[in-house]
Formats: structure tokens, C-alpha cells, sequence
């Protein structure tokens, strides 16, 4: 549920499993709900919420299991480096037993994932991309999807930020192809701006459009976003001609979803009324399809960003 983005029920499920197990005194599923549970107050924004639940994961972990407490630093420096905490993340992978020149241990997978977040920071991309490249081998041999979708999406984000937006997509669709069927939502939005951005160069390419654009409409507004936006989006003044009343109305109903027989139905018009105010409305935004009217008319700042 929190990978679909259902974070209210997530939460629910997730509060509820971590009260059962401290009836039952069953520490091991204790510690990982309480890191299921940073996940979620991360994406909920709630910071001190998320570094309470990882401090008590440690406490657990570092009673019985070493390879846990290493897990759960990881998710630390992971949530350190999203937070703009650059530091201590930095201090987390000097003072970390990994040795990427050896064959690399699966049972490390989540350490490999914060270390390559930490390179990405630190511009050491070629470092990052043959850890990930390897990484991403051992994931796919044994099947292990989510850390073979979250490698992907890593190499797509150190290629864009070399510049490489080409190569970066090619990363991001065969991710957006593994996660589609799925529905994986957060492992894209948990990115941040780097990946909205990203994503927006795919939906210009018409990239998985639907999808795509499902994803975009998750990332909560963000002041930098909309100001990398706007150097690259016409002013909404500069609009060959402004929508009418009735094509905001319809360019609303698409952006919550509705088809073109359900807005025809909602709004008490035949359905070719509707798909003239479709043309007329991609013509005067300049795109070809729903989901680039919806994020167009977002940047523009016709439709709220949420």
C-alpha cells in the first residue's frame, strides 16, 4: 500500500501490525514494521516521526542482528541524504565496512543502494554507475524485482545529472516497464525533484504517458520544481489562446482521470462535443495527448500541481 501510494492505509496496517507485535513480544517483525513505518511518516513528511521509528528499529536489531542494524543504517544515511543531511550520510559510508572492489554480498543490497545515493551526491558518477551496473546484475539473476527497479532508477539519476538525458531515459523506461504492471508510485516520488524532473522530460517523449503522468500527479508541489518549470514553459499570458470556461472544466475532469464518456456524461454533453473541446484544448497548450495536457497545465500554473 505505501508502494501504491494508499499511505493513510499503509499507516493503518502498519500502526496496528507494530501494536500486535509488541503484544506478542515478536522483535524481529517489530523491527522491521518500525521501518516500514519511517518509510511512511518519510513520505508523509513527518521527519521526526521517521528517525524515531529507525532509532527503534537499531534498538532491536542491535540485540540479535548485526546485518539488521546495517540495514537499518542504511535507510538512515538513505533518509539523511533526502532531508539535504548530506553529512551525515557521508560520515555513514566512510566509517562503512563496504568494499565495492570485492564480489559484491546480496545480503547488502540496501548498503549498495544508500552507497550509491552518497556517490550521486558526491558527483562520483563513475563509481556509482559501475556499482549500480553490477548491482543490478546480481538483483535481476535471483529475480529480486524491486531491487532490480530501484537500480534502474539510480542509474537513471546519475546519468541526468551528468547531462546524460538520453541514456537517463532509457534507464527510466525499462523502470517505468517494471513498475507499471505493479503500480509502484513511491520508489519513483521518494526520489524527489531530480526524478519529477526526469519524468517530465518522459512524458515530453511520450514515455509511458499514463503512468508517467500518474506519477507526476504524486509528487507534492515544490517551489524549485515550478521554477525549473517555468524556464522551460511559455507564461500562461503566452498561451496562443486562453481556454474557455468550458475547456477548463473539461481539462479538470482529465487531470482527476475521467474518460471522454464519462465527462460527457458528468457534464450533460455528447461525447464529440467533448472530443472537439479535447482538440481544442491540446491545440492551445501545445501537446498530444491527456497526460501531457495535465502536466502542461499544471507548469503553466492552469491546474494546481497537486
Amino acid at each position: 500500500m505505501r508502494q501504491w501510494n494508499e499511505l493513510d492505509n499503509a499507516y493503518r496496517y502498519t500502526t496496528k501490525g507494530i501494536a500486535l507485535c509488541r503484544d506478542w513480544n515478536v522483535a524481529e517483525t517489530l523491527a522491521l514494521s518500525c521501518v516500514e513505518s519511517a518509510h511512511i511518516h518519510y513520505a508523509l513528511d513527518n521527519d521526526e516521526q521517521a528517525y524515531e521509528a529507525l532509532q527503534e528499529a537499531k534498538q532491536i536489531y542491535d540485540g540479535f542482528s548485526p546485518w539488521g542494524s546495517d540495514r537499518v543504517a542504511a535507510y538512515q544515511a538513505q533518509l539523511d541524504l533526502a532531508r539535504g543531511e548530506g553529512e551525515s550520510a557521508e560520515r555513514w559510508a566512510q566509517a562503512n565496512d563496504l568494499n565495492i572492489d570485492d564480489e559484491l554480498e546480496l545480503h547488502r543490497d540496501v548498503e549498495y543502494l544508500a552507497l550509491a545515493r552518497v556517490f550521486i551526491a558526491q558527483n562520483r558518477f563513475e563509481q556509482v554507475l559501475s556499482l549500480l551496473g553490477r548491482l543490478h546484475q546480481m538483483v535481476q539473476a535471483i529475480g529480486k524485482m524491486q531491487s532490480v527497479l530501484e537500480t534502474l532508477i539510480l542509474q537513471a539519476m546519475a546519468l541526468s545529472a551528468q547531462g546524460h538525458t538520453e541514456k537517463a531515459l532509457i534507464k527510466l523506461e525499462q523502470a517505468l516497464a517494471i513498475g507499471e504492471p505493479e503500480n509502484y508510485v513511491r520508489i519513483f516520488v521518494d526520489e524527489g525533484p531530480p526524478m519529477a524532473h526526469l519524468l517530465y522530460e518522459a512524458v515530453k517523449r511520450d514515455i509511458s504517458p499514463d503512468y508517467t503522468g500518474r506519477l507526476l500527479a504524486a509528487f507534492p508541489i515544490d517551489e524549485s520544481e515550478q521554477g525549473d518549470s517555468s524556464k522551460t514553459q511559455p507564461a500562461k499570458s503566452e498561451l496562443i489562446e486562453p481556454l474557455s470556461e468550458r475547456e477548463l472544466e473539461i481539462l479538470q475532469l482529465i487531470a482527476e482521470g475521467l474518460t471522454n464518456p464519462e465527462i460527457a456524461a458528468r457534464l450533460f454533453l455528447s461525447l464529440n462535443t467533448v472530443k472537439v473541446h479535447t482538440r481544442n484544448i491540446y491545440g492551445k497548450l501545445g501537446v498530444n495527448n491527456r497526460t501531457q495536457a495535465v502536466v502542461q497545465a499544471r507548469a503553466l500554473g492552469i491546474l494546481p500541481s497537486t
